[in-house]
């Protein structure tokens, strides 16, 4: 219940765009720990707009949240727009309670602005232990976005992003920036998409919020 003015708050202040930002390292949620999220998205290019609409940048603003499962898994619930994603992540390689290691995340969900996409994502995080406060992680990303109708086109996108987590798992900044190859029809438009982010995670973040 204490989550539930977070999310209202993500649903009233998000923007339909895809999510390309992963924002964490390869430390799963801890096994019943509840672990909150907040993001900042910039897209060089928007690959949601509708058909004759310019390719312009776009921004998105999400919230999320993570539940730890046990000590290799957990589930994330992320609200973009008005429309939500769901992932399972599960620990691959390292000790589940460090950050060095690697993580597979994937899942699904439905973007509503546009028309409507069913939206598919996976990702592979790799990450090192902290040096001091500073933890970098990164890895590869691959997305797709099939339109309900039949006015859009469907999205894919694959890349790989770097970031860093400034802090404690309690409460972090993390900037990362992602490049991806997203195939597009549209005459005089590239096909690849730079997305610098920044993500504010960790069960601090509540208490800041005054949750």
């Amino acid at each position: 219940m204490r989550l539930l003015p977070a999310l209202v708050l993500a649903f009233l202040l998000s923007a339909c765009a895809v999510p390309y930002n992963v924002g964490q390292t390869a430390q799963t949620t801890p096994e019943g720990s509840v672990m909150p999220d907040a993001t900042f998205q910039y897209a060089s290019h928007d690959r949601l707009r509708e058909p004759g609409e310019d390719d312009g940048p776009t921004v998105m603003v999400s919230n999320g949240v993570r539940l730890g499962l046990d000590a290799y898994s957990d589930v994330g619930l992320r609200l973009v727009g008005t429309g939500a994603v769901v992932t399972y992540g599960r620990r691959l390689a390292g000790d589940p309670a460090s950050d060095a290691g690697t993580t597979l995340i994937a899942g699904g969900g439905i973007l509503l602005g546009e028309g409507g996409h069913a939206h598919l994502e996976a990702s592979v995080v790799t990450s090192s232990e902290p040096l001091g406060t500073l933890t970098p992680y990164g890895g590869l990303r691959a997305q797709f976005l099939g339109p309900f109708g039949s006015d859009n086109e469907s999205v894919g996108a694959i890349g790989v992003f770097g970031g860093v987590r400034l802090g404690k798992p309690e409460l972090a900044i993390l900037p990362e920036i992602g490049i991806f190859y997203s195939p597009t029809n549209a005459a005089l438009e590239t096909d690849w998409i730079v997305v610098p982010s920044v993500s504010v995670r960790g069960e601090g973040l509540l208490r800041a919020l005054g949750l």
